[in-house]
């Protein structure tokens, strides 16, 4: 982004101007005019910008852990730098767990820098091989149209004007509601809430849908390849015969269980949290303790094993103390256990 002319006046403190002018203060000065340049690394050398050695490494140091790096350029000299970083869901590396065990393969689409790609990846359990970095937003739908050519079954989950193209070409679309109009009129499923956990439950919910309707037709095709004969007189020959009433009455018995058993899926529960938090998943979280980390923990209940890993011991309640610490403070405590096994 370019910024030309902008114009930077000196004012006199509020505090000075309320009280009259003061002979201490400078004389009035012309209004300064500079060309502003905000950007990375690679527009600021397609604009003629100077990149040194020591803001390169300043910029990568960030980008290793999850930031986005911005140069800030004034009148063609590099003078700042900016490091911005959306915040990850909390329950994001629960819900790509959870979609991998589905057997679904996860990929990461953006337009961030490969560094910060990866280091969000690995944060969310995303594997190298799985990240597509510094794509526009033409580039993600050609990503997803590759994949569909391959006969592989999309489904695309975002929230942004750059997820849009995205969104309108995989098989299925899901927006978070929390996100523009744009990309929730793209898609075909917007989750009200904004948790990811709803992207794992919105499948759960699809795949017993379609498993009841299947049932359903299996059962109305056997229903009728019965009922049909029998209402057309084919066992009169053995002394079997029924009523009109009757087959009047079996034909509406059988759109009754049909109903019957596609109400059944009112009783389908959304998963939360707790329930996806098995001891599986906690096992598979790669960090190690703090030496700093709750006394609490490390008297008794857990044990150091080699390299540096801790495993912790105990029942159902200490896993569930652990999941609640790790709530609370969660950028904490997710670096501060690796494995967690239940007696």
């Amino acid at each position: 982004m370019t910024l030309s002319g902008v114009v930077v006046e000196r004012l006199p403190l509020l505090e000075n101007r309320s009280r009259g002018p003061s002979p201490v203060d400078s004389p009035a000065q012309a209004p300064q005019v500079y060309t502003v340049l905000v950007g990375n690394r690679d527009w600021m050398r397609q604009n003629g910008m100077d990149v040194s050695e020591d803001v390169d490494q300043k910029m990568m140091e960030q980008e290793r852990k999850g930031h986005t790096a911005v140069l800030v350029a004034i009148d063609g000299v590099v003078t700042g730098m900016l490091a911005v970083a959306d915040a990850v869901k909390p329950e994001a590396r629960l819900a790509v767990y959870t979609l991998q065990k589905m057997g679904l393969d996860v990929f990461m689409l953006t337009g961030d820098n490969r560094r910060t790609a990866e280091a969000i990846a690995a944060e969310v359990g995303i594997k190298k091989n799985r990240i597509q970095a510094e794509v526009l937003p033409s580039q993600k739908a050609e990503k997803i149209k590759r994949l569909q050519r391959k006969d592989r079954k999309v489904a695309m989950v975002g929230d942004g004007i750059n997820d849009t193209p995205a969104l309108a070409q995989a098989d299925v679309g899901i927006a978070i509601g929390s996100g523009t109009d744009v990309a929730v009129e793209a898609a075909q499923i917007v989750l009200i809430s904004n948790d990811l956990i709803d992207v794992v439950a919105a499948l759960l919910l699809s795949k017993k849908t379609v498993r009841r309707i299947r049932i359903n037709f299996m059962f109305a095709i056997i229903y009728n390849l019965i009922g049909i004969p029998i209402a057309a007189g084919a066992l009169r020959p053995l002394g079997l015969a029924i009523d009109p009433w009757m087959g009047a009455a079996a034909m509406a018995l059988s759109s009754v269980s049909v109903v019957t058993s596609s109400l059944m899926l009112k009783t389908f529960r959304k998963p939360t949290r707790r329930d996806l938090e098995t001891s599986e998943y906690l096992n598979s979280l790669d960090s190690r303790i703090d030496p700093d980390a709750d006394s609490d923990l490390r008297s008794g209940s857990m044990s150091p094993i080699s390299d540096g890993v801790i495993e912790f011991e105990g029942d159902d309640s200490l896993a569930r103390r652990l999941r609640d610490m790790a709530r609370r403070n969660r950028s904490h405590m997710e670096k501060d256990y690796r494995a967690v096994t239940i007696a």
